[in-house]
């Protein structure tokens, strides 16, 4: 998950220390449109999992969005 929240950190344009897990993603400023896309991206590159825009909508934090990735992996 360290990596994950690495490369989150990156896309909401956040220093990785200022990352936490359980916080709602949508409160980082630079949650936009263009994070959501880049988050999709990375989930599929990077894991090899697609995730919809309803499942993403679904999930508030992080720590979620990560265990529904690890799901996914199966």
């Amino acid at each position: 998950m360290n990596d994950f929240l690495e490369q989150m950190a990156d896309i909401v344009e956040v220093d990785e220390d200022e990352m936490d897990a359980e916080q709602p993603f949508r409160d980082y400023e630079a949650w936009d449109s263009l994070a959501v896309l880049s988050t999709l991206a990375l989930i599929e590159e990077d894991y090899d999992v697609v995730v919809s825009n309803e499942e993403l909508r679904g999930v508030t934090t992080l720590k979620q969005l990560w265990d529904l990735v690890q799901s996914k992996q199966g």
